[in-house]
């Protein structure tokens, strides 16, 4: 392997395995829930766990979050309450 293709490669980890902020988790999977929902899904065990970056400053795991939406992927099509852990997506016509 070259130089090129060894950065490229820890690159792709580095953006893989990065921490995710609660403000990022609509835009970068489309997890529109509230920090109280998302709270609960954590404490039922329905979400990934938060890591503690500061006392007020919590994130997730870029594969872990991935991992969770894979793991949801055959239930994505229904829709339900916000009580259940459940992406926003696209309308089945």
């Amino acid at each position: 392997m070259d130089a090129g293709t060894d950065s490229a490669d820890a690159r792709a980890f580095h953006d893989h395995d990065r921490l995710v902020k609660f403000d990022e988790l609509e835009p970068l999977f489309g997890i529109d829930a509230s920090y109280v929902t998302i709270f609960r899904w954590e404490q039922r065990k329905k979400f990934p766990k938060r890591i503690a970056l500061s006392r007020n400053k919590i994130a997730w795991r870029h594969s872990d979050i991935a991992r969770w939406l894979a793991e949801l992927a055959p239930a994505a099509p229904r829709r339900t309450s916000k009580r259940t852990p459940s992406v926003s997506a696209p309308a089945v016509v």
